[in-house]
């Protein structure tokens, strides 16, 4: 939800053939040229910016306030035997858990009679007076690894940032991973955009949000409240569920 408005996305034929998809914007109050900040006119024609991107949407995250807007994208690629899914053991902060399982207990000697396609994300982050230029802030994110959740939170200790959750499922004989990750353009330059804060963990970070000044995210089904203090999160609350949580 914007403020004046709402962003919606269509998938479409591309022009030059195959899909695409188109983003669009129905109120003209967020779009430069387009009206003051906060009109509306039930006259206005619908949509008033459209822009057409050749990757599928997944997940996204508005911010009225500030006209900001992110967007998870994803392409599908043949996965290669030679790629990790996830973090490789050289940057993996979690190297040295070993109740981690990387590895099925039985593996096919044979390669796949048809190679497995998977999704490969990308976050964009953009401001709505620059939608066309959409995908200027971009960041690429693991091998296999999903975005599950996202969310805009202003946090104590961070400029106003997007709240990412990730996981990385690649069988049911294997641990299913995750990411916590916020980011922000603010001081930034157009280009591949790092995370300000990220965390690697055991389990998929399917909620993120915040109350009050409090961070909130889910890691499966255990919900945690935590707090920014001396450069880190501090947990303050846990609610156990028992069964996965999403947003």
């Amino acid at each position: 939800v914007a403020s004046g408005g709402f962003f919606s996305l269509l998938e479409s034929e591309a022009a030059e053939g195959g899909s695409g998809t188109v983003a669009q914007v129905s109120s003209p109050a967020t779009v430069e040229g387009l009206g003051e900040a906060g009109s509306f006119d039930l006259r206005q024609s619908i949509p008033c910016a459209r822009l057409t991107i050749k990757k599928k949407p997944s997940w996204m995250a508005t911010q009225g306030s500030e006209g900001l807007l992110g967007v998870a994208v994803s392409d599908m690629v043949v996965e290669l035997n030679d790629v990790p899914a996830g973090p490789g053991m050289e940057e993996d902060p979690l190297s040295e858990d070993w109740s981690i399982i990387r590895e099925a207990p039985v593996k096919s000697p044979e390669p796949p009679a048809m190679p497995r396609v998977h999704s490969r994300y990308e976050l964009w982050i953009e401001t709505s007076k620059e939608l066309s230029k959409l995908g200027r802030y971009h960041f690429s994110f693991d091998n296999e690894e999903a975005v599950l959740s996202m969310s805009w939170v202003t946090l104590p200790g961070f400029p106003l940032s997007l709240a990412v959750g990730t996981g990385v499922n690649t069988g049911e004989d294997l641990t299913c991973r995750g990411r916590l990750m916020l980011f922000t353009i603010k001081d930034k330059e157009p280009g591949i955009l790092p995370p300000v804060y990220q965390r690697s963990l055991r389990s998929p970070v399917t909620v993120v949000g915040q109350s009050g000044s409090n961070f909130i995210h889910a890691e499966g089904f255990k919900l945690y409240v935590e707090k920014w203090e001396n450069s880190s999160f501090n947990k303050l609350a846990l609610f156990d569920g028992s069964l996965c949580m999403t947003s």
